[in-house]
């Protein structure tokens, strides 16, 4: 009888704890808006894969789409253009596939925050993550039973320090933990981004000033061409057709047309011409002239180094590589190299082509790492596909005239040349452009909005942009929102701006964008013998990289001091630091890992683990140096990313998934998986525990230097080197 009591007494004990359980996390779900509760949003998540959040701020209440199930903020920061920094709440909607997987632990790594982890109103897990972080996991495998599930997350974040969010699971039967699988473009669902990218690419801010420095500073990231040297750039004929229609089919063109077509500003436009083409650079570099034999190298080189995602190929891949892989040119993606003969010559396209920053201030055109000769093929190469003629004309041939050289200066300042364009040492001879109506301004007065830059007919006097009524709307919706603005600093939105602006998904995958365009995929090539499938032809995905690469690393390839991926025939191109700033910080910071060091790996740094390490990679081991070159030591076959620079290049907990569970990170990786459930067959080191295994390979990458090669290294001119000692 007794125990039948206690058996109640347990019973009702653990129904009244489930009782009040569910009754604090109601009224904690209560506390935050629902997605479909917002006034005037007028839409529920969407049933397709996506990742949806309402995020509060005290009074302030906004939603929003994010790239990627992850987030991270400093000080300052904040989720969204709309809300100050501060404690937060967010209701994080996941809606994602989950293919072939019936089963998985589904949780979060958090940090600064607490987390409530739902699935059709029921609690599967909560915790909480100060600033150290913390992972919070079922301790179950949850049935994933439909084709499209969807997961909601509670975070709330503290008073103290940075945030971390990333919304994990790991499937039935894999080791480690992986993100969910869904990514999204929030460009698709806030027409004020893509409206500011407009704002950015047009440098509205130039002549409508923001009242906020931090906005203001912002908009100004993508300087306009530098002039300086532009006379010895150019043709005169060339330059008065681009100041009189500045648009000739070029849908990328962000010049605005100045000028009537009637004739009526042909003196001024003259001016003008004398004006420019009296800045002229004064030494000439040497360089060869073009002869068949560079322009075929050129052939070669456009079309497989990375010219082509932005201009378009010339020729088919047929012709090229001798396949049947056929294109498709679609039409206003790429910036054709058309009418080169007409503007410019070989001398002038080479240099720029060495130094693009120079006159691309912007990073609109990237610096491709091209040696002299390299420039010169390019440039020979390109020039010998143009079909137009070169201009003639006698007028602007000879040296500008003085009287109409000092017209054309004072024109350049009045029309407002001056405050987009830099000129070299001239600038300070030059006076203030006009300045127009402030951009807070435009946002409230919508007679001013829509009779000038916005107006499909752009008042005379006022730039004509050209604009599609999709671009009108969306610059419209940026202005719009500077009222509601309450912080500039939001980590997301800069990093999805930068990427467009930057157009790096014309090679990269990222979010919502697959890379490049499926009619020139096929110049994609790999610049390895062999054929070892996707991974030797395309650049990385740029999804989640914030937590595969240090920043330090990605701020040394994005200068180009760097390369790991010597196999593409593609190449990474180098921007200048005022371009890309903060770019590795915003990779890492929305990836929800932070742009510090890693903590916690002294532990596993020593001799001991070093050796083990050693015998690991070598061909006694797992042979890691068949496909990977250790430092000066090259690969037998494939030349992989070189071993002895990861600990520079890699966070350990990514380097560490990567090497247990390769096809969890790339699906069509050639990396072969050593490791299953948890274990490879090298039992002597540490029974053939993939955790303590990894950490020896890295405590000997850590500790290389001190260490003769491995077993099996080749030497580094190609000799075996079979010592041991």
């Amino acid at each position: 009888m007794k125990q039948w009591i206690a058996v109640f007494a347990f019973c009702a004990v653990a129904i009244v704890a489930t009782i009040i359980f569910f009754q604090v996390t109601s009224s904690t779900r209560k506390s935050v808006i629902p997605f479909n509760s917002i006034p005037d949003q007028g839409r529920t998540p969407s049933p397709t894969p996506g990742i949806s959040m309402v995020v509060r701020v005290g009074e302030f209440t906004v939603a929003r789409t994010l790239s990627m199930p992850t987030f991270g903020l400093e000080s300052g920061q904040s989720l969204d253009f709309h809300i100050p920094p501060g404690p937060f709440e967010a209701d994080i909607e996941i809606t994602f596939r989950p293919g072939s997987v019936r089963e998985a632990y589904l949780g979060a790594e958090i940090a600064g925050g607490s987390v409530i982890i739902m699935r059709d109103g029921d609690v599967l897990q909560s915790g909480f993550g100060d600033q150290a972080g913390a992972r919070v996991m079922t301790n179950l495998p949850v049935a994933l039973t439909r084709s499209v599930e969807r997961i909601t997350y509670i975070f709330r974040s503290d008073d103290a320090g940075p945030v971390r969010f990333r919304a994990i699971w790991r499937p039935f039967g894999v080791s480690g933990d992986v993100l969910l699988p869904v990514v999204d473009d929030p460009f698709r669902h806030d027409p004020a981004l893509p409206g500011m990218l407009l704002a950015q690419q047009r440098n509205c801010a130039a002549c409508h000033h923001s009242r906020n420095p931090e906005l203001q500073r912002k908009l100004l990231v993508a300087p306009a061409p530098n002039l300086a040297g532009i006379g010895s750039r150019v043709q005169p004929e060339w330059l008065r057709r681009w100041l009189v229609a500045p648009h000739p089919g070029m849908a990328s063109s962000t010049m605005p047309q100045l000028f009537l077509l009637d004739g009526t500003d042909d003196a001024v436009i003259d001016d003008l011409i004398h004006y420019l083409m009296s800045l002229t650079v004064t030494k000439i570099p040497s360089i060869s002239s073009p002869t068949p034999e560079l322009i075929e190298r050129g052939r070669r080189l456009y079309h497989t180094i990375g010219c082509v995602p932005c201009h378009g190929p010339f020729e088919s891949p047929g012709e090229l590589f001798g396949t049947d892989a056929r294109t498709g040119f679609l039409a206003g993606v790429y910036r054709p190299l058309s009418g080169l003969k007409s503007k410019t010559n070989f001398v002038a396209l080479t240099s720029l082509f060495l130094d693009p920053f120079e006159v691309y201030p912007s990073g609109e055109m990237p610096d491709m790492s091209l040696d002299e000769h390299e420039a010169e093929a390019i440039a020979a190469y390109v020039l010998s596909r143009d079909e137009s003629e070169v201009a003639e004309v006698a007028e602007t041939k000879v040296a500008p005239d003085p009287a109409r050289k000092a017209r054309g200066k004072v024109h350049f300042a009045e029309l407002g040349c001056v405050n987009c364009h830099r000129i070299g040492l001239d600038d300070l001879g030059l006076p203030d452009g006009p300045q127009a109506t402030r951009l807070e301004e435009l946002a409230t007065d919508a007679d001013s909005q829509w009779g000038g830059c916005l107006s499909p007919e752009p008042m005379a006097g006022s730039p004509n942009f050209e604009l599609t009524e999709r671009q009108r709307t969306q610059l419209a919706a940026f202005l719009e929102s500077l009222p509601q603005r309450r912080n500039e600093s939001v980590p997301h939105n800069e990093l999805a701006l930068s990427i467009r602006r930057l157009r790096c998904t014309a090679c990269h995958a990222f979010a919502g964008h697959e890379g490049p365009e499926p009619g020139i995929r096929a110049y994609f090539i790999s610049a390895s013998p062999g054929d070892f499938g996707d991974e030797d032809r395309f650049p990385p995905s740029l999804s989640d990289v914030g937590a595969h690469l240090t920043a330090t690393w990605m701020s040394e390839i994005l200068g180009g001091h760097d390369r790991a991926r010597s196999y593409l025939a593609t190449r990474m191109p180098r921007f200048s630091e005022s371009v890309i700033e903060s770019l590795p910080e915003h990779f890492a910071i929305v990836s929800g890992t932070g742009g510090g060091t890693e903590r916690n790996l002294a532990a596993i740094i020593d001799e001991d683990r070093a050796s083990v390490g050693r015998t690991l990679i070598g061909d006694q081991g797992f042979n890691c140096i068949r496909c990977h070159s250790l430092g000066k030591h090259p690969a037998a076959e494939f030349p992989g990313p070189d071993l002895a620079a990861m600990p520079g290049r890699l966070r350990f907990k990514y380097f560490r998934r990567w090497v247990e569970e390769p096809r969890s990170v790339r699906r069509d990786t050639i990396m072969p998986t050593y490791f299953i459930s948890g274990r490879s067959g090298l039992t002597q080191y540490y029974d053939g525990w993939a955790e303590q295994q990894i950490e020896a390979i890295w405590s000997y990458l850590m500790r290389a230097g001190d260490f003769p090669p491995p077993q099996g290294a080749l030497a580094p001119r190609g000799i075996m080197d079979v010592s041991d000692n």
